[in-house]
């Protein structure tokens, strides 16, 4: 019977860890909008759709001259280099 005391304690700690991460995903406010391609942030620039950019903490924030998807602000995550090489540059 001591066996299992500390065994269910172990399955209700797990259950309730596992309830407050998926009700703390939900409860997260959402961020800006995402640009996921590379790809599409080159064809931005290129373009001339970006009036300005930032660099912080490995994401790209872009504002746009007109809307762009229907809102004036997104971001990009960056890959590890990118943000590497970034915060060596800019610092």
């Amino acid at each position: 019977m001591r066996q299992r005391k500390p065994i269910l304690f172990l399955i209700y700690a797990l259950v309730l860890i596992v309830f407050f991460a998926s009700i703390s995903s939900l409860l997260k406010p959402p961020g800006l909008p995402q640009v996921e391609k590379y790809s599409e942030v080159l064809e931005l620039f290129e373009n001339e759709q970006v009036s300005s950019f930032s660099i912080k903490d490995g994401v790209l924030t872009l504002h746009f001259h007109e809307p762009y998807n229907g809102t004036k602000v997104a971001e990009h995550q960056l890959g590890v280099v990118i943000s590497l090489m970034s915060s060596s540059l800019f610092a």
